[in-house]
């Protein structure tokens, strides 16, 4: 079944578009929260975590570049 769908998308409706975004699917992550010290392991942060957001954010930008296109 799913190739078949693969398979008529191919050939019937790719060749008529005008602009395909083919990729995989991602989710943005951002961590929110207070830092009081560097790590003594490495040379990062340790961020106290406040709030996680996640979103589909990268979509906008992706719609931007489109639409500039």
């Amino acid at each position: 079944m799913i190739n078949a769908t693969i398979n008529q998308f191919l050939t019937k409706q790719l060749p008529n578009l005008k602009i395909a975004v083919v990729g995989d699917v991602m989710v943005d992550r951002y961590v929110f929260g207070d830092v009081s010290r560097i790590s003594p392991e490495a040379p990062v942060p340790v961020n106290r975590v406040s709030k996680n957001e996640r979103g589909p954010w990268w979509r906008l930008v992706m719609l931007r570049q489109i639409y500039q296109i």
